[in-house]
């Protein structure tokens, strides 16, 4: 009888020890046999109706992990999806030419006539909307885009530059009177010298000025590139490995 009781008590401390494991433990894969998978999602916003948004899961994501979101060019705006992964990073991420990035995605639609700087409110709740329910690293929040989107990344990571890890702006204009407001956060602008559809000297100008006021920032200048070439010569360049720089960015 003493030997019955003895083997109970040891299965009982050893399912215990098993449950207070699960506890402690945030790394373990939310669901360990999923593969990398886009969803099309809508988020409703009280100022802008509801906004549709690609998400990129990686495969066996776990808590805590990082998010990029890119802001697409022009051609992306309207109420289509179909548009937003036409080109640039999201057609790279749905082709999967560019695979298995240990990241979050967040590839929003922004509405027809609409700027990124006009639904920077309701792009930062859906961006609070997506960090809570995938319990993202708060600390790991990055920004880029090209074009519409690369003058956008430079917009809201003035306006929000609390929240991001880091930005990288693509071929988009900036205000280089605002040169102060990046100081406290890395950035890494990409060009291309043969643009003519936005002027990479706005880019060449305050990168060079975020420096000389103490801050961290970093140009791409790809030679006799176009306006349209630079979102895959960027973000496919091994050499550069811009993602990866990005998601091994942390906010301090």
């Amino acid at each position: 009888m003493t030997k019955q009781i003895s083997i109970f008590l040891m299965l009982v401390f050893a399912l215990f020890s098993c449950s207070r494991n699960d506890e402690v433990t945030n790394t373990t894969p939310l669901n360990p046999t999923s593969e990398a998978s886009m969803t099309q999602n809508s988020f409703s916003s009280a100022n802008d109706g509801n906004l549709g948004y690609w998400l990129y899961i990686p495969k066996n994501p776990t808590a805590n992990m990082p998010l990029i979101i890119y802001l697409h060019g022009g051609s992306g705006r309207g109420s289509d999806l179909a548009l937003v992964v036409g080109g640039s990073l999201p057609k790279f991420i749905y082709d999967k030419t560019i695979a298995d990035i240990p990241a979050y995605v967040l590839m929003p639609q922004c509405p027809a006539n609409k700027t990124w700087e006009q639904i920077a409110v309701s792009l930062n709740q859906m961006i609070d909307n997506v960090v809570a329910a995938k319990n993202i690293n708060i600390k790991k929040i990055s920004l880029t885009g090209h074009s519409l989107g690369g003058s956008g990344t430079w917009s809201l990571g003035a306006t929000y530059s609390s929240k991001f890890s880091c930005i990288a702006p693509l071929s988009g204009s900036v205000t280089v009177s605002n040169s102060a407001n990046y100081v406290n956060i890395p950035v890494w602008a990409v060009v291309g010298s043969a643009d003519t559809i936005v002027s990479p000297t706005s880019s060449t100008t305050i990168v060079t000025m975020i420096n000389n006021l103490g801050g961290n920032a970093q140009l791409k200048i790809y030679t006799g590139a176009t306006h349209f070439d630079v979102p895959e010569l960027a973000y496919k360049d091994t050499s550069v490995n811009i993602l990866n720089w990005m998601i091994n960015q942390t906010k301090p």
